[in-house]
């Protein structure tokens, strides 16, 4: 029992040291110049891991600690998925949100009431065009090479035609809102 424990101590401290230092490295200038923050967190993961993975590993060499590769490989998939989840759903929320962004001015005024005109102002004039939101997502789906420049304008990319087609598949099996995958039809 002592020693699980202990092999259940190590997996945790490598878990949640790393994840320290995935939150740390948001703050450093590593892939900076990548316009789209969920490809930056994405690359920071993916470098984060691979330290984690190479602590490990010198750790397991000098004897450090006593793991097999099973463990070594658990423990850098846990911290990989879980930092991941985390990303996905939580900081590309507070990147992206609408929704997070209304909370957050009500909150900054949290004693006002505000109507659903106030509401579809915050939205239309300040999220969309203060903050430039319509920009960024065209910026984003063009790093993404979702649609492509023509002229003055932009169209749908073959690649941009096969992700819709996947999600709406997707859809079949998860049921979703499907309005905006099948927008004005």
């Amino acid at each position: 029992m002592k020693e699980i424990l202990k092999h259940i101590f190590v997996y945790v401290s490598f878990v949640v040291i790393g994840t320290a230092f995935y939150a740390g490295s948001f703050r450093t200038p590593l892939f900076v110049s990548m316009p789209v923050f969920y490809y930056r967190a994405c690359f920071l993961l993916a470098t984060v891991t691979m330290l984690v993975l190479l602590a490990m590993l010198v750790c397991r060499r000098k004897q450090l600690i006593q793991l097999d590769w099973k463990d070594v490989v658990i423990t850098v998939m846990a911290f990989f998925f879980l930092n991941f989840s985390f990303l996905s759903l939580v900081l590309v929320s507070l990147d992206r949100s609408i929704s997070v962004f209304v909370l957050s001015e009500m909150t900054t005024h949290e004693t006002k009431v505000y109507s659903k005109d106030e509401i579809r102002h915050l939205i239309y004039d300040v999220w969309l065009n203060d903050y430039n939101a319509a920009e960024r997502r065209i910026d984003e789906q063009l790093v993404s090479k979702n649609i492509e420049p023509v002229g003055d304008g932009y169209r749908i990319s073959l690649g941009g035609k096969r992700f819709i087609l996947l999600c709406r598949k997707i859809a079949v099996i998860f049921p979703v809102d499907d309005k905006f995958l099948y927008p004005r039809e």
